[in-house]
């Protein structure tokens, strides 16, 4: 199935510097309305270099609760797709 929506690191630019420590030791954390949550380090969603980006997709009009939810391409199982965001969250530990 086609998926269309916006690139996750084009929506973390404006929130987050791309620094050499951010892109060694940050994680990002979509976290769904039902607690459902997902991490990626910031290097995986930032130095792509396979075209196989995380996207944030626009949900259908009337779907469950949502507008939008994450779709990491580079999976080839969904373990970490995200329906029904309701946060997206930088982390440095």
């Amino acid at each position: 199935q086609p998926f269309s929506g916006f690139y996750l690191k084009e929506y973390l630019r404006d929130q987050v510097p791309f620094t050499r420590g951010n892109l060694r030791g940050g994680l990002v954390v979509c976290a769904g309305i039902d607690g459902y949550r997902s991490v990626y380090t910031f290097s995986e969603i930032a130095n792509r270099n396979d075209q196989a980006e995380v996207l944030v997709v626009p949900s259908p009009e009337g779907a469950d609760g949502g507008r939008f939810r994450i779709f990491p391409a580079c999976d080839f199982f969904s373990d970490r797709a995200v329906k029904r965001l309701s946060e997206i969250r930088f982390e440095k530990p």
